[in-house]
């Protein structure tokens, strides 16, 4: 799987243009989780009985910490980092649009 995953990248960047130099191969990194860790710890637990009431009389109730947690299986999928070294023809130069060369003359 990881080695036809190396073909799909290096097929998707010669579709771009770009040449991949054998010589240096291919690193990958990973597995990392596709989910991000959540911690529950900071957040504020709340105790309510009989004398506490849930709802005001305008209907809203206390602040509660409502944290929305992905699937549990989401956390089956992984993601991995490929990195080769590529070479292209032409002299490929980013040019910034007005708006970027207007906020890069404005920083201090």
């Amino acid at each position: 799987m990881k080695y036809r995953m190396a073909e799909r990248f290096i097929k998707d960047m010669a579709r771009q243009g770009w040449e991949y130099l054998d010589k240096h191969g291919i690193r990958m990194t990973g597995p990392y989780t596709a989910v991000t860790p959540v911690d529950l710890r900071h957040y504020k637990r709340r105790h309510f009985n009989a004398q506490t009431p849930v709802f005001g009389r305008n209907g809203s109730g206390p602040e509660l910490a409502v944290v929305t947690l992905p699937p549990l299986a989401e956390a089956d999928h992984w993601e991995y980092e490929l990195a080769a070294v590529f070479l292209h023809k032409r002299l490929l130069v980013e040019v910034p649009d007005a708006q970027e060369e207007k906020e890069m003359l404005n920083k201090p």
